[in-house]
């Protein structure tokens, strides 16, 4: 993951988000806003790797600028991605690393997950913070069916917890297949899997497939 001040990308490109696909490399790039009003770059490259890699909790910058342009270079990857890399100061360096999904309750106690700490899925969808932002409405409305806000507890909160868990279990279940499945089909490695990516997302283009998958991650199920 790289970043760098606005002026690699072209011009007009500012407002769009653009996903570049190469031999067994994914990568995607935007523009975003900054402090001051200040714009910024950002490059994501995800590649397969034999090695496991840190997930970089803490986001400590790498020197690894060289290595994800030759990543770039070999996956035949073109001008405006390499131009963006090539300009990045900062990069970070983060394993994207597939959990299992619990089953079990995102609650003990008082204590109640929401987001990554309870369903943690792969970034291919970038369905993260939309996901928690659904669980935490969620979790609002069932909280508030138990008036929780004027004290309620014991069985009446545990009962709502619950419900929250068996509300939102389902699609997270889900989208965490869809975005899994994805990754897989985006860093296909070699030339038969360059293959199959692109004929399986021009099929699922113009039937329409891709874009009802996108959708369904964006609609409300809190």
């Amino acid at each position: 993951y790289g970043v760098r001040e606005a002026g690699g990308r072209p011009a007009g490109a500012e407002d769009e988000a653009h996903q570049w696909f190469g031999k067994g490399v994914y990568a995607l790039t935007a523009t975003y806003g900054g402090r001051g009003g200040k714009k910024y770059e950002m490059i994501a490259v995800v590649f397969r790797d034999d090695q496991t890699a840190s997930e970089n909790l803490d986001w400590q910058p790498s020197a690894i600028r060289e290595d994800c342009v030759q990543q770039l270079r070999d996956a035949g990857l073109g001008s405006e991605v390499l131009k963006v890399a090539e300009g990045c100061d900062r990069f970070f360096e983060l394993g994207v690393c597939e959990r299992p999904l619990g089953i079990e309750r995102w609650h003990r106690g008082r204590l109640v997950l929401v987001g990554d700490s309870a369903h943690a899925m792969p970034p291919f969808l970038g369905q993260g913070a939309n996901q928690a932002v659904q669980d935490a409405v969620c979790l609002a409305r069932w909280l508030r069916q138990a008036d929780f806000a004027s004290g309620a507890s014991g069985p009446a909160v545990e009962a709502a917890l619950c419900g929250y868990t068996a509300q939102r279990l389902p699609p997270v279940a889900v989208l965490g297949l869809e975005s899994s499945f994805l990754g897989q089909v985006e860093t296909l490695p070699g030339d038969v899997g360059s293959f199959v990516r692109d004929n399986f997302f021009r099929l699922t283009g113009k039937t329409g497939i891709a874009g009802l998958v996108f959708l369904n991650g964006a609609l409300e199920r809190a």
